[in-house]
């Protein structure tokens, strides 16, 4: 929060906009801030003049189960967070744990809890019903979506994290971006984009737009037990003492 006048200052006058990941899964975040804080933070760059409900969107992902987390434990603390933060952003996106893909997430996670998996089919249907019931009784009933799922789930719309049609909507006026996205709202239908948008380098199932990614594996100190951009703490560690202030990417 301090420094957002010094990112605006560096992207001199650039528009931008935050996706602010808000999971209550204190086992597998040990290091994050205290839940209230991080609220405490949405709720704070919400209300920052140059940001606003459409430039910030709350990210509850992934989505898991263990033997001691039920669907119902998870919707009832999305619904803890959706009932203070809802008036201050338009949207929700999840996606669900990725586990077998990814041995090494798969290796973190089961250190910290054995039980920890994915979900069925059976189990998105119920949680994406169960979320929809529980979006319409917040303060603002938020748009609800998926990241990189190809399934069709009810009432959940499919995402963009480099969303073509939201750039162009806050980077209206602007004719090298409109001419650069298309001028007109991205379509997404199961990984396809209008035109030559998508980034073929991400997973079929991304509908994001073409983009230079500046960040980089192994550099979150975080050390989140999902997370599948950390391959070690060590190799953390040691990137850690390479982050570069002149490049333009995270890493050189």
């Amino acid at each position: 929060m301090p420094r957002l006048d010094e990112i605006s200052e560096i992207l001199k006058g650039a528009k931008y906009y935050f996706q602010y990941t808000l999971n209550d899964y204190e086992k597998f975040e040990p290091t994050l801030p205290k839940l209230d804080k991080r609220i405490e933070t949405f709720i704070k760059l919400s209300k920052t003049e140059a940001i606003g409900t459409d430039k910030i969107i709350w990210r509850y992902d992934p989505i898991l189960r263990t033997r001691h987390l039920s669907l119902d434990e998870i919707l009832d603390r999305i619904d803890h967070i959706g009932k203070k933060i809802s008036p201050y952003t338009d949207k929700l996106v999840f996606s669900f744990a990725d586990i077998s893909n990814y041995p090494r997430v798969a290796y973190t996670l089961n250190k910290n809890d054995s039980s920890a998996r994915e979900l069925n089919k059976d189990e998105q249907l119920y949680f994406a019903r169960k979320l929809s019931e529980v979006n319409s009784t917040w303060e603002k009933k938020l748009k609800l979506t998926t990241c990189a799922e190809i399934e069709d789930l009810p009432g959940i719309d499919h995402n963009k994290c480099i969303d073509a049609a939201l750039i162009c909507e806050i980077c209206r006026g602007n004719a090298e971006i409109t001419q650069k996205y298309g001028g007109e709202p991205a379509w997404f239908d199961h990984g396809k984009l209008k035109g030559n948008l998508k980034d073929k380098g991400q997973r079929k199932e991304c509908g994001c737009a073409l983009s230079k990614d500046i960040g980089a594996y192994n550099t979150c100190s975080h050390l989140c037990a999902y997370c599948y951009a950390n391959h070690s703490q060590k190799a953390v560690k040691s990137n850690l003492n390479k982050l570069s202030k002149e490049s333009e990417s995270l890493l050189i």
